[in-house]
């Protein structure tokens, strides 16, 4: 959709369109994501350049990985951290 130019607006992680579509050389892939901004700003060019679309201002979302557990759960099993459930698992 986004190369047949059938979008009008979508969200997208920064990382993503950085690494997933626009695909570039590991070394500036590399130098680029150091810092958020600069990502940002390399994105947004070259998304500019390659499909005429525009990124808007950051909106927060960020794609970190959580996990959750019920507390009397993690209680009874002993698990305080992602290393005690690895432990439990390899236990099983």
């Amino acid at each position: 959709a986004l190369m047949a130019d059938a979008i009008d607006l979508y969200p997208e992680y920064t990382g993503t369109g950085l690494l997933v579509l626009l695909q570039p050389d590991p070394k500036v892939a590399e130098a680029v994501s150091k810092e958020p901004q600069q990502t940002y700003e390399y994105v947004d060019k070259a998304f500019r350049k390659c499909y005429g679309v525009q990124w808007l201002k950051p909106i927060g979302f960020n794609n970190a990985y959580a996990l959750m557990m019920r507390r009397q759960q993690a209680e009874k099993l002993h698990i305080r951290s992602i290393s005690d459930l690895k432990a439990y698992l390899d236990a099983k």
